[in-house]
């Protein structure tokens, strides 16, 4: 893009915008606009656009280094100044002028300096642009002109009437047909004369390959508008129709169709499928937040969940990455924190060390953790130690952890508060604390190759040596011995399942519904290696026999081969990761990178279990020991982080607790159980030691024992509270009655074994 300063001359103020207004009358096919200038807050009628700057219909991966293949640059006039702008630019203002818009516009490109010796002005901007879209009465999204040559007008006639239709009626549209003929003959009414069926949903699959669904700055651009309108060329789509479309393609088999070289008939890119859905997500949540005054904490997690779902999505900077996300930020931290501004000065780690760091001071949850992985960008592998490996690389697109932004359906770290400390000046090493409980004894398969049945011996060998009955709940397990009483146990088959899906069913219902159990069943049946988990599964061979041979037979049911779909579609969709045995015979899935001897780790601010590995080379320091977080990630390698041991101080004592009788007592949502102490004043000190053991059920699950320890020591205060995984106990209440002060302080000084949990999940 060419633009001559002098447009730029006129510094902005602090709250001042350009806009540019297109003169509708021409009808030469030139382009002729005025440029002013504006304060944001005047209260104006204006519009803004989002588009993509280069070609609309081919992709282009920044990440390769190769040069960007562009269309020529196009004339149009600005303020009596010949400006030089992107083809698709261009036709996006030619759009408008043939709409005869007369409003005021904000572009990006031609609004702020692009000037990359001059960064002040755009870093100021920048600041304003979750303002400017915000404000704006409309924000228009140019997705590019139709493409006779794949069939866009095909495309958007399809995905208006997919979007009309009602969830249940989506369901009968599949790729082999559609087996309500009300929705066929919608459907068949938009064929042209010379497209089959196949064809049309090719249209529609090319319709998502479009650069608009791949840009990371639209999130902010849509999430924020009021009204949006879409244009394709001349077709205006509804903006609801277009993410409701994205989501159903996104999460259904149709995903896998469009992505099979075989079905497209060529070997594009992939198309965003989900990139609508994604941004309308955020959209949801904050329509949630401002609906029902929702906590501070919810808010914060909004910013956090906004940088999770565009990691997907490409920039053109890497740093972009994060900073497209500061206006949902801005619009959503407490007033009196200082939100980190987009200085583009910094260098990559800095400007992601900033971002992690606001998060962690500003949420009441560890959850960045999750994506902390340390598979990362050569740019910031360049920079080093600098970057602390608790800070994610939001370059790296490759999908972590769960597939599910927020996991706000698991509570490994319930609802205990981790207070962010720095254990060094520059804040770059992070000090947590946590409890152990487990230790990885054994990895097999990850879940790509159980998808694929390539070689699932090492997925068999961790089956082999637990018992056919698999304990969920009752008495904490020592980590050789499994335990557990006979009603509390549960089939080997479906407790891997669980696993494995993460004890998500269709429609993200969890705890999932036990008719998945033959799904299951059915779906590794058609693999060429199900025998192999069938035989570790099922032990006595007879029984196994059976079982197939029964499987067999209800493969007939076209309800249960329907089933199988869906499983396999939900099973896909997280598929990264790894399935572990601990030493004490509990299943879990965690990061491909996992490997024996790796520690399980509930960590209070973190709503799943993290996986740890102590960095070797290291000594430790007190109490604290330098390990290794794997987390939700998917790395080869894993990064470092800085975390506590719980050590209670050696003046503790029982003598100093007084018992209190507070059994029955209404304690949130539950009654309390077991054995209370108050504290008594620590000799001379005037501070306090204390103990308390309560019990809260969980109404949700009907579950749960609350085990808290607080010790107060002059300066020191831990907190512990475990807790069992809610999210995978399907029955029954860990049982922690009657715990004398000692038991439960001889726990932490190593004499028991630390409680358990049943099919952890990191």
């Amino acid at each position: 893009m060419e633009v001559p300063p002098s447009l730029y001359i006129d510094r902005l103020g602090p709250n001042q915008v350009r806009m540019i207004r297109v003169q509708s009358e021409l009808q030469d096919g030139k382009v002729v606009c005025a440029m002013t200038i504006e304060d944001l807050s005047s209260g104006l009628g204006f519009s803004a656009l989002s588009y993509t700057w280069h070609n609309a219909l081919e992709y282009h991966d920044w990440s390769s280094g190769s040069p960007v293949r562009d269309d020529p640059l196009m004339k149009i006039y600005c303020n009596g100044e010949t400006c030089w702008v992107s083809h698709n630019l261009f036709q996006a203002l030619d759009q408008v002028r043939r709409k005869r818009l007369r409003r005021l516009i904000w572009i990006d490109a031609l609004c702020i300096n692009q000037d990359p010796d001059d960064q002040t002005e755009k870093t100021q901007q920048i600041q304003l642009m979750g303002s400017i879209y915000a404000t704006a009465l409309e924000v228009l999204i140019w997705l590019g002109k139709e493409d006779l040559r794949n069939n866009s007008t095909v495309a958007v006639d399809l995905l208006r009437v997919l979007g009309d239709l009602k969830p249940e009626q989506r369901k009968t549209v599949r790729p082999d047909g559609i087996s309500d003929a009300k929705v066929a003959s919608k459907v068949a009414a938009i064929y042209a004369a010379d497209l089959d069926y196949r064809a049309c949903w090719i249209a529609l699959a090319k319709f998502f390959r479009r650069t608009w669904f791949t840009r990371a700055w639209v999130i902010q651009e849509v999430i924020l508008a009021k009204n949006k309108i879409v244009w394709c060329g001349d077709l205006e789509i509804k903006w609801k129709a277009l993410r409701e479309v994205s989501g159903w393609l996104a999460q259904t088999e149709w995903k896998d169709r469009f992505v099979d070289p075989k079905f497209l008939r060529d070997l594009g890119p992939d198309p965003r499928l989900g990139a609508a859905a994604k941004i309308g997500g955020t959209e949801d949540d904050i329509k949630a937040m401002t609906e029902k005054s929702k906590g501070e904490h919810e808010q914060h997690d909004l910013f956090l969940d906004t940088l999770i779902r565009a990691r997907e999505f490409d920039c053109q900077k890497a740093r972009d990455k994060v900073y497209c996300c500061y206006g949902i930020g801005l619009r959503c931290w407490p007033k009196d924190f200082h939100f980190p501004e987009p200085d583009y000065s910094k260098s990559l780690g800095q400007a992601y060390t900033q971002t992690a760091r606001a998060v962690l001071e500003m949420s009441n949850n560890l959850h960045i953790l999750a994506y902390s992985e340390s598979l990362r960008s050569a740019a910031l592998q360049a920079e080093g130690k600098a970057v602390p490996s608790w800070v994610p690389d939001w370059s790296v697109k490759d999908k972590v952890g769960l597939g599910i932004t927020g996991y706000r359906r698991y509570w490994a770290g319930d609802n205990l508060l981790q207070r962010i400390e720095f254990a060094d000046r520059e804040q770059l090493v992070l000090r947590l604390r946590v409890t152990q409980v487990g230790t990885v004894a054994a990895i097999g398969n990850t879940k790509q190759q159980l998808r694929e049945c390539s070689n699932l011996d090492a997925t068999a060998e961790l089956l082999r040596p637990m018992p056919d009955m698999y304990p969920t709940l009752d008495e904490p397990t020592r980590p050789d011995k499994m335990s557990g009483t006979e009603d509390s146990r549960q089939d080997l088959t479906e407790a891997f399942w669980r696993t494995i899906m993460f004890n998500t069913g269709w429609g993200k219902t969890c705890p999932a519904n036990s008719a998945m159990s033959n799904a299951f069943r059915s779906w590794m049946q058609l693999k060429p290696g199900g025998d192999i988990i069938f035989g570790a599964l099922d032990r006595s061979s007879a029984v196994a026999g059976t079982l197939r041979a029964f499987e067999q037979l209800k493969l007939a049911s076209c309800t249960l081969e329907a089933d199988i779909r869906e499983f396999d579609t939900a099973f896909s969709l997280r598929v990264c990761l790894r399935v572990f045995r601990t030493a004490g015979g509990l299943l879990g899935c965690g990061a491909e990178a996992i490997l024996p001897g790796d520690s399980v780790f509930i960590v209070p601010g973190s709503r799943v279990p993290l996986i740890l590995r102590k960095q070797e080379g290291v000594q430790d320091i007190g109490l604290w020991e330098r390990l290794t977080c794997m987390g939700l990630c998917m790395d080869r390698s894993c990064p470092s982080l800085q975390l506590s041991t719980f050590k209670l101080s050696s003046n503790s004592s029982e003598k100093r607790l007084g018992k209190l009788d507070r059994d029955g007592e209404e304690f949130g949502g539950g009654k309390r159980q077991g054995y209370h102490y108050a504290a008594a004043p620590s000799p001379g000190k005037g501070t306090e030691d204390r103990l308390l053991f309560e019990a809260q059920p969980k109404t949700r699950y009907n579950c749960a024992a609350e085990l808290s320890v607080t010790i107060r020591d002059h300066s020191e205060s831990i907190i512990f509270q475990a807790s069992d995984l809610a999210h995978f106990l399907s029955v029954g209440p860990l049982v922690w009655d009657k715990l004398r002060p000692t038991e439960v302080m001889n726990h932490f000084h190593g004499q028991h074994p630390l409680p358990t949990f049943k099919h952890l999940t990191s």
